[in-house]
Parts: C-alpha cells; structure tokens; sequence
C-alpha cells in the first residue's frame, strides 16, 4: 500500500510514523530508541517526546548493535549500509515471531519493502514527490498495530511536541 504526501524531511517522516504505529509492547522507561547507521546524517530526533515517549537517537555500526533498537532508520540509497542490519531484523521475527524484536524498519527505495522492510519512502521518478508504501505483512509479522489514519492518508507533519 503506498500514499503521497507533501516533502517532509526524515525527520519529520520518522516522527510522522511513530505518531501512527503502536509497538507490541511498551518502552519500559517512556524511551524509543531511533536506530541508525553510523555513517548517515544524523537525524535530528534526540530528545523530542512523540505520544510521551522521549526519543533517543543511536548510531548502529554492526547489525549486533540493534539491540535495543526500536526504530532502525535506513535512509540511504546504497543498500549495502542497510542489507546486513534488515536481514537480521527479519530472521529474528521469521524464526520466533513471539520472541522478535519489536523494531519499525523504514528505509529508502521499494526495493527496502522488497527486502522485508516495513514502510518504504519512494520517489517518483516523473514528478519527484516522495512517498511512502507500507509492507503490511512485515508490520504484521512484528506485531504492529498501524492507526487506520497512516493506511489512508499522508501522515501529518509531526511537530516536535508529537
């Protein structure tokens, strides 16, 4: 399923989908820990608070450091940064669904959903408007509710108080 929305920045996107994604299991300590790799621009999310939860932003260098990740960010078009971190993600959730990590992948590219991420941002190659597309069954198979609002429509401009 994919929709379109005006330009927003990532930030902006990541903010926008945690307002409209419930994870299986609640922060124990009102903390969502935004994952990304080392080497991106960092996103401007550390301290933000989105439906009272704090976000905190880590830097992810091997895909053994996702643990405690609740959001893994793959943002950059060269898959070889987000191939090895998405593979694990979605071995876990594949071989014990009840036991996997609770972590939201959103990455760049329909190649990104092809590969098991769970919301993809697309650009349109004629009129260059960024989308975004949902991969139902990974959100599924991880255990996460999805407002019908998200499933409907372009996800609101999040404002930093969420």
């Amino acid at each position: 399923m994919s929709t379109s929305a005006a330009a927003l920045s990532h930030e902006e996107w990541v903010t926008a989908f945690v307002r409209f994604v419930d994870w299986p299991t609640q922060a124990p300590d009102a903390t969502l820990t935004v994952c990304q790799q080392h080497d991106a621009p960092a996103l401007e999310l550390e301290g933000r608070q989105i439906r009272g939860l704090k976000l905190k932003l880590r830097r992810v260098v091997h895909p053994r450091d996702l643990t405690g990740c609740h959001v893994y960010t793959a943002l950059s078009s060269d898959e070889q940064h987000w191939v090895p971190a998405l593979k694990i993600i979605n071995q876990v959730i594949n071989v014990s669904p009840s036991k996997a990590l609770p972590i939201l992948t959103v990455g760049h590219g329909a190649q990104f959903c092809d590969l098991g991420g769970a919301i993809c941002l697309v650009k349109n190659a004629t009129t260059g408007v960024e989308t975004y597309r949902l991969n139902l069954d990974a959100l599924a198979r991880a255990g996460f509710r999805v407002d019908s609002q998200l499933l409907r429509s372009p996800p609101p401009r999040a404002n930093k108080a969420g």
